[in-house]
């Protein structure tokens, strides 16, 4: 049996030593393309149609918001998910890069581990949202297949794992930041600052009754076999 093709990820980023840095990490699982300015990155994805892309924001020229923006604008390769990968780590860049277009942002410095992590959810995404549109389009899948429930488990567990982790470091800091906030910010922001401790909570309440309902899923396929 052939084995898969790995995911083919694009790399922008004007720093050789950033490229360096996730080429080293990341060129034992995935196939890599390198652009270092922003229209080159707009070009590679048109031609290359990778799998996902990681982006600097601060290059010459055009910037990865506007790469980005771009991407998002072009029916062929909108539908690839932009990861930021960026020194930015003000909320406004945060929000600058969501509204863009952008699937994730990490902040430099970071942890591979952290980048690793972050890829392989949205590649996992990627897969099941493709097996779904297969089951979709097939008249002969009377059950969902057993890569599905697998799929679907091992995304909800990555996003479980993040989210608790997630969780710890916001209940570290948000004695700090709900002090601050309520002098320092604006009533809109204020607000959803002070809704993160339950957006997290729900989010880890989600993912676990997902995998509950994977888990009966599976094992009503198996009483069925």
């Amino acid at each position: 049996m052939t084995a898969p093709t790995p995911p083919k990820i694009l790399i922008v980023d004007d720093e050789p030593i950033n490229i360096d840095l996730l080429r080293e990490a990341l060129k034992s699982k995935y196939r890599l393309i390198v652009a270092t300015r922003g229209e080159q990155a707009l070009s590679l994805a048109i031609s290359k149609l990778p799998d996902l892309i990681l982006m600097d924001v601060m290059m010459p020229g055009m910037d990865g918001f506007e790469t980005c923006e771009k991407i998002k604008e072009n029916p062929k390769i909108n539908h690839i998910p932009v990861i930021f990968v960026t020194a930015l780590s003000e909320v406004e860049d945060r929000s600058v890069g969501y509204e863009m277009g952008g699937s994730d942002y990490i902040t430099k410095p970071f942890e591979i581990s952290d980048v690793l992590t972050c890829i392989e959810t949205h590649l996992n995404v990627i897969k099941l949202a493709k097996r779904v549109k297969e089951l979709e389009t097939s008249d002969s899948e009377a059950t969902l297949p057993g890569s599905i429930i697998q799929q679907m488990n091992d995304l909800s567990t990555s996003i479980n794992s993040n989210a608790q982790i997630i969780k710890l470091f916001w209940t570290s800091i948000e004695p700090i930041i709900k002090k601050h906030a309520t002098n320092e910010l604006p009533p809109n922001i204020q607000e959803k600052i002070l809704s993160v401790g339950d957006i997290i909570g729900n989010i880890i309440n989600d993912t676990r009754q997902m995998n509950h309902l994977m888990s009966d899923i599976s094992n009503n396929e198996e009483n069925q076999a």
